[in-house]
């Protein structure tokens, strides 16, 4: 059993990060928040790990275990957001639809008033006809109603509703203006419609300015399941597909918690959770909640000011769980 545990000890970090590792080469997803506000691939291994572990104080300092208390400290109110410069071209080509297809009713609309009109003097258009140009009117409806829907729920009611699309498009294809969509990570709790407080370019740290925020996006992404949000960009806007930081201020109570390294969190059985130190040796695995994140550090829920959380280790510890686990089965 001891050499089984020692081997299997040998491999396991190796493959948690393995089972960790994903692909980050896609072409169309928004630039990611940091590990810790999107669970990886290894979270559902965990679910098969123990929750509590004792390990020796010189095990621990032979796998580099370290910890730190946590403070108390309240959330400002402000997220942060990852997302991108958006490609003008759909928007441009539904807008065109779209205008296409109002060409077309006002069209119908002023061939069945035509042959209605017909049809009332002296029967110069017959029945048959009259339904048609009226059929013909009801389909021009439809179709200019469903080329606006395409509109709204692709791009969200702000860019839908825009008194001049047409202005917009053109500015946008001349890079003058830019729509971007910022995601906030699904792990952070957010409630409401937020303001801008600050834009930035991901890569340099850049300021974008001349930014506001129309409104929710109309989608959930299905890599970040946060909260998405539509910007636009008035002036000098980057590139399309550049990453964008934003931070966004949701006006909401100011909330308790306890301020820990972004380090010390792991992802198990679905969620993110922390390992607290229970004395010299023993460690149980905590389930947290992430009510906003700063830098390198996070505020969360779930764990109480005073309690000692690991921060250096942690996923050496969740390597140490899911043996554990399987030498029990």
């Amino acid at each position: 059993m001891t050499a089984k545990r020692s081997l299997a000890a040998f491999f396991a970090p190796a493959l948690l990060a393995a089972l960790s590792c994903g692909s980050t080469d896609r072409a169309h997803e928004p630039a990611r928040a940091p590990d810790a506000a999107a669970p990886p691939a290894a979270a559902t291994v965990a679910a098969r790990s123990e929750s509590r572990l004792t390990i020796p104080p010189d095990r621990a300092a032979n796998i580099g275990l370290t910890a730190e208390t946590a403070t108390a400290d309240r959330s400002s109110g402000e997220r942060e957001a990852y997302g991108r410069v958006l490609d003008p071209v759909p928007l441009s080509e539904q807008v065109a639809a779209r205008d296409a297809a109002r060409a077309a009713l006002v069209q119908a609309r002023s061939e069945f008033a035509r042959v209605r009109a017909l049809g009332r003097l002296d029967g110069n258009a017959s029945a048959r006809e009259i339904e048609a140009a009226e059929l013909a009117l009801r389909r021009s409806e439809i179709d200019a109603a469903a080329a606006q829907e395409r509109i709204r729920s692709a791009w969200g009611d702000a860019v839908a509703s825009d008194g001049d699309l047409p202005a917009l498009v053109r500015r946008l294809s001349e890079r003058s203006a830019a729509l971007a969509r910022v995601e906030v990570p699904a792990a952070e709790h957010e409630s409401g419609t937020p303001s801008l407080a600050a834009l930035a370019l991901a890569t340099t740290g850049a300021a974008v300015a001349n930014a506001s925020l129309l409104g929710p996006a109309p989608t959930t992404d299905p890599l970040t399941q946060g909260n998405g949000f539509v910007l636009r960009i008035d002036a000098a806007p980057p590139a399309p597909g550049s990453a964008l930081v934003a931070r966004l201020a949701f006006l909401e109570e100011v909330r308790a918690g306890v301020r820990i390294p972004v380090s010390s969190v792991v992802w198990a059985d679905g969620r993110p959770q922390v390992w607290v130190a229970r004395g010299d040796d023993s460690y149980e695995r905590k389930p947290v909640s992430i009510e906003q994140r700063a830098g390198d550090s996070a505020l969360v829920t779930g764990i109480e000011p005073g309690e000692r959380i690991v921060v250096t280790g942690a996923a050496q510890l969740l390597s140490e769980a899911i043996l554990a686990a399987h030498e029990a089965e």
